[in-house]
């Protein structure tokens, strides 16, 4: 019994990948900048009249 239970915990250990770590990834970081700046953009000319 105790040597099924383990095969069936490496099957899965072997389906689900460890999450990546978007905050890590320079890509993501510029995404975020990216939109951060659009939106302070947008409110800034939608409260101004632009």
């Amino acid at each position: 019994m105790e040597t099924k239970k383990s095969l069936q915990a490496q099957k899965i250990e072997t389906v689900l990948r460890k999450q990546t770590n978007w905050k890590s990834l320079w890509f993501y970081q510029k995404t975020v900048v990216l939109y951060q700046m659009t939106y302070v953009y947008c409110h800034y000319a939608l409260s101004h009249g632009r």
